[in-house]
Parts: structure tokens; sequence; C-alpha cells
């Protein structure tokens, strides 16, 4: 992945490129058109630390999965200090994670509803990457709109510029409109 990234930077960067790598090599190659944004912008994703070592030396921004919320901010500070110690502007790294969001009048409901999805049996197929699946309500949009702009402040405390809902486990479709409607109204309008 490091190669691949070193390598586009060359291509984007110069007119004629070569690049030796382990996986990766061609000589005096030329690309056009060049990106129109330079640097082109690269948004890295994954949560583990090789991910956030990667975010820090390529990534204009780390696109992480869900974590428990401490151990995202180590992981945004480990980023931070990787990035100043190869002389770039840490705060130019979007912090972009990704969540679930389920929405509910009372977290009860919301908690319930998330719990019984086919979202959790997947993510039981998971969990060999070292997640603690017993976090995942917590670590997630998971709650009422009170719960989920209290989270949102608390990740927007740690670092976060945005909060990707990226899936919104639903039984139907009337169901997973009306989660994003009041997740729109009640969250999104009041921030």
């Amino acid at each position: 992945m490091d190669e691949g990234l070193e390598a586009l930077d060359r291509l984007f960067t110069q007119r004629r490129a070569t690049y030796a790598g382990r996986h990766l090599a061609f000589r005096d190659v030329e690309m056009f058109p060049k990106p129109a944004q330079s640097p082109f912008p690269v948004y890295v994703g994954g949560h583990n630390l090789e991910a956030v070592d990667r975010a820090a030396r390529w990534g204009s921004g780390w696109l992480p999965g869900w974590r428990p919320f401490e151990e995202l901010r180590e992981r945004i500070d480990r980023l931070h200090e990787r990035a100043a110690a190869l002389g770039r502007d840490p705060a130019a790294i979007e912090i972009a994670p990704q969540f679930s969001l389920t929405i509910a009048r009372t977290d009860e409901a919301a908690e319930a509803r998330y719990m019984k999805s086919g979202l959790v049996a997947h993510r039981k197929s998971l969990a060999y990457t070292g997640r603690d699946l017993s976090r995942q309500v917590e670590a997630n949009l998971v709650g009422s709109s009170a719960t989920i702009l209290e989270k949102v402040a608390r990740l927007e405390a740690i670092g976060v510029q945005h909060c990707c809902a990226l899936m919104i486990p639903a039984d139907s479709v009337s169901e997973m409109l009306d989660q994003m409607q009041r997740f729109a109204e009640e969250v999104v309008q009041r921030r």
C-alpha cells in the first residue's frame, strides 16, 4: 500500500517518473492529465496502527472504522505526532471516522434496533480485527438525538472533523428514511 501511494505521488508530481520498489516498478513513465489539485488529496482508510502511520505520511485525510473514543483519540494523537515528525502540518490532515447510525426516541429503542440488525451479526465475523464488539453501541452513533449530539461533541473534542454515518441498519426503506430524517432534523440542524 505504501509503495502504491509513493508511486502515485511520483506520477502525479513529476513530468517523467521512475520508481523501483519491492512490488512496483516503472521507468521514465509519463502520466497525463495530471490531477487538478496539488497535492492530490489522498484519504487513507483503516483503523490499525499501520493505517495511522500511512495517513501521517501520505494522507490528506484519515478514514478509520469505529473504535472506542479513547482509542480513537490515542490514534489521532499518534497520527499528529507522526505527521509532525515528518515535517507535515498535523492540522492539514482531516479526521473522518466511519460510524453506524441508529437513532430513535430513546437510547434503549436505538440500541434494541441496532442489536437486532444484520450489521451486528456481520460485525461478529470481523472480530478478528481486534475490535471489542461489546463496545460497538457506545463507539457508534447509536442512541437518542441527545445521546448522538453528545457523542458528536466528544468526537469533535478529540479532533474529529467529520463523522461519516456510513451504515444505517434498518428493516425497511421507510425505517431507514425515518432515521435519516430524524438525524437531519434532530442532530444536523442543531449543530
